[in-house]
């Protein structure tokens, strides 16, 4: 009687490398750096998510780096995002920030584009100029009609007569007439700046 040894089944061992995160981080290019904080501003509530989950992997389960977020979660984060955003722009300066900071990192994305010598792409530069726009309308929209009415006035150059009316160039000259104390002011030029005599 012979005994057949069985053979021995497969382990599919799964090899997980536990420091990856940390290694990504340890070791960032200027173009890394560049690129982080441009996502950073452009999506603060994911680049937060995306580093809380980091966070808790390593520091709470020990487990190493963490899946990546799927489709449907980014889509509702940035969803939410968006909903933040809208709710946000109820305060007065909000979307002018915003859009400021919004430029700002598409120029950041675009100087990490230069260092690795990519070409300019349209889409950067068609994202800019649309924040700029954005920008230009909030401000315009904001102005009072009054304020409209006292920039396209008929009688802007009776104000600006009626600030400079004290300031008067005589026998080469600059003089100035104050009210308090009631004088005159005679003003040299010295030192490469105006001086009073």
């Amino acid at each position: 009687m012979t005994t057949a040894t069985p053979e021995s089944e497969k382990d599919d061992v799964k090899v997980v490398n536990l420091t990856l995160c940390q290694k990504e981080r340890d070791y960032l290019t200027l173009v890394d750096v560049l690129r982080t904080i441009s996502e950073t501003i452009k999506s603060p509530l994911l680049s937060l998510i995306k580093e809380t989950r980091i966070l808790y992997e390593y520091s709470i389960e020990d487990s190493g780096f963490p899946a990546p977020i799927s489709p449907e979660m980014q889509g509702l984060i940035e969803m939410v995002t968006g909903c933040l955003d809208d709710l946000m722009s109820w305060i007065l300066h909000y979307n002018r920030g915003r859009l400021v900071s919004l430029i700002a990192a598409s120029v950041i994305s675009m100087i990490a584009d230069s260092i690795e010598n990519k070409e300019l792409s349209l889409d950067s530069v068609s994202e800019i100029n649309g924040y700029i726009l954005n920008l230009t309308k909030d401000i315009v929209s904001s102005l009072s009609t009054k304020q409209i009415k006292d920039m396209d006035s008929a009688n802007a150059g009776e104000e600006i007569m009626t600030m400079i009316k004290d300031l008067k160039y005589q026998n080469n000259k600059l003089t100035i007439y104050t009210e308090n104390p009631r004088k005159i002011v005679f003003i040299d030029d010295g030192y490469n700046n105006f001086v009073d005599e």
